[in-house]
């Protein structure tokens, strides 16, 4: 199996599951440069913020990933990086199911607006991929549900108590806690991603998921 893992979209929690099935001295977890090995045939599990190649996509190998809404995702990349530390991995959970202050937004505002923090989706993990690609994505709004399916299809296995679910204490991935901010600044997001939004709303369809249930 090869997990793209784009970030902030639940893959922490994916991937303690997964290596619930795979030998560790066969598993391959790249988030930095030098963690990267050239010969994945040595590997039955690859996971990572990369994407694989053509010739690492094989009859053999699933590849799989999760998305989030974008403005969602952006939103909670910018909390993880400007609040981030050791002992709270996942700072961006306060500003769930709250209304964003108006400092906040600012904040928000310039750093969507930097290049840099643009279309990352399209441009990290699917510029020479398809939707097509992958044998599964699942929807992070919808996690919980579409783990258990993943687990079910993929190893037959149905998701018991100690799967996780969410880390250190993080609510329930639903729609619910998609950020609360200003409509306004939510389209201006939406418009510097739209490649992004383009791909999230592809997933959206094919899989037939309902975002208002």
């Amino acid at each position: 199996m090869f997990f793209v893992h784009i970030p902030k979209t639940g893959g922490i929690c994916f991937k303690i599951n997964l290596m619930k099935f795979y030998d560790s001295e066969r598993s391959l977890h790249v988030y930095t440069d030098d963690q990267f090995d050239n010969d994945l045939s040595k590997y039955d599990l690859v996971t990572g913020h990369i994407q694989p190649i053509r010739s690492d996509i094989t009859k053999n190998r699933l590849l799989v990933t999760w998305i989030r809404n974008p403005v969602d995702r952006l939103i909670s990349l910018f909390f993880y990086q400007k609040y981030y530390n050791e002992s709270n991995s996942d700072s961006d959970k306060v500003s769930y199911s709250k209304r964003l202050t108006s400092s906040y937004e600012s904040e928000i505002e310039r750093y969507a607006s930097n290049p840099e923090n643009q279309n990352h989706i399209s441009e990290d993990y699917f510029y020479h991929l398809s939707v097509d690609d992958f044998d599964f994505i699942g929807i992070y709004e919808d996690f919980n549900r579409q783990q258990r399916e993943f687990f079910k299809d993929f190893f037959d296995h149905d998701l018991e108590i100690d799967f996780v679910t969410n880390i250190n204490g993080m609510i329930e991935k639903t729609e619910s806690n998609n950020y609360d901010i200003n409509p306004d600044l939510r389209k201006y997001i939406e418009h510097l991603n739209k490649d992004d939004m383009e791909i999230y709303h592809s997933i959206i369809e094919k899989k037939g998921f309902d975002r208002d249930s």
